[in-house]
């Protein structure tokens, strides 16, 4: 959620918000080998992308 001018709205992840949605309950099915908390502690993510905000 963000509050603007004093109004509450929802987040969503989206090329215009900078916001990422991460799968962490397991690995994706159609990609071996792949975890979201192994894309999370990568260096070259997180130099891109922060727990809080994205990087600009």
């Amino acid at each position: 959620m963000v509050r603007l001018d004093g109004v509450d709205a929802r987040l969503r992840p989206s090329a215009r918000t900078g916001l990422v949605d991460v799968n962490l309950d397991g690995q994706y099915l159609t990609v071996p080998g792949f975890s979201g908390a192994g894309m999370l502690a990568d260096p070259a993510f997180r130099c891109e992308i922060t727990a809080r905000m994205p990087r600009r």
